[in-house]
C-alpha cells in the first residue's frame, strides 16, 4: 500500500515553472501599498525615486509550457494604480471539493516591490512571509503561514501570523504584534 501511495504522489509531482510580471507607477508623494497574495511571499523595500516598482513572480507547479499556460488563465492577477495607491492582487480559482493531491493553489505568487519611503502599506498571504525594509507609513501585516520581518518603521505597525515568527527592528510609531505559532522580538 505504502509503495503504491508513493507511486502515486510521485506521478502527481510537477516540475516548476516560473514566469515574472513587472510594473512600474510613478507616484507623486505619499500613498499606501495594498498587496495581496495566495501561498506567496511579499517582500516591500523603500525605492531610490518617486516609484512603485512591482514584480509578480509567478510559480507554476507544470510539467510544460503549455500546462503552464492553462494554469494561468485562472489566476486573477491585478497590478494597478490609483492616484497613489498602488494594487497588486493575485487570486487563484477557488479548490473543487473531493480528495487532491498536492498544495493549493497551483500557482503561487511572490511579490518583490519597491515604493518610496513615505508610503503606507496593507500586505496580506496566506502562505508566505512578509519582509518590509525601512518605510515611514504605517504597516498593516498579515500572514497566515509564515513570518513577519520589519526594519526601521516610521509609523504604526500592526502585525499578525498564525504560523511563524515576528520581528521588528526599530518602530517610532505604536506596534501591536500577534502570532500563534512563533517567537516575537522587537529591537528599539
Amino acid at each position: 500500500v505504502a509503495g503504491g501511495l508513493l507511486a502515486g504522489l510521485a506521478l502527481h509531482a510537477h516540475a516548476r515553472i516560473e514566469r515574472v510580471v513587472e510594473k512600474n507607477f510613478t507616484v507623486a508623494g505619499p500613498g499606501t501599498l495594498f498587496v495581496e497574495t495566495a501561498g506567496g511571499g511579499i517582500r516591500v523595500m523603500p525605492s531610490s525615486d518617486s516609484a512603485v516598482h512591482v514584480k509578480a513572480r509567478q510559480r507554476i507547479r507544470a510539467d510544460n509550457d503549455a500546462e503552464a499556460d492553462e494554469l494561468l488563465k485562472k489566476l486573477e492577477l491585478t497590478i494597478e494604480q490609483q492616484g497613489n495607491d498602488v494594487r497588486a492582487v493575485a487570486k487563484y480559482e477557488r479548490r473543487s471539493p473531493g480528495f487532491h493531491f498536492g498544495s493549493w493553489p497551483p500557482v503561487q505568487v511572490d511579490f518583490e516591490v519597491s515604493v518610496p519611503a513615505s508610503f503606507a502599506t496593507d500586505l496580506k498571504t496566506s502562505g508566505g512571509g512578509i519582509t518590509l525594509g525601512d518605510l515611514l507609513g504605517k504597516a498593516s501585516l498579515r500572514t497566515s503561514g509564515g513570518s513577519i520581518t520589519t526594519g526601521r518603521m516610521g509609523g504604526a505597525v500592526d502585525a499578525k501570523t498564525s504560523g511563524g515568527g515576528i520581528t521588528v527592528a526599530e518602530a517610532r510609531g505604536p506596534v501591536e504584534l500577534k502570532t500563534s505559532g512563533g517567537n516575537i522580538s522587537v529591537g528599539r
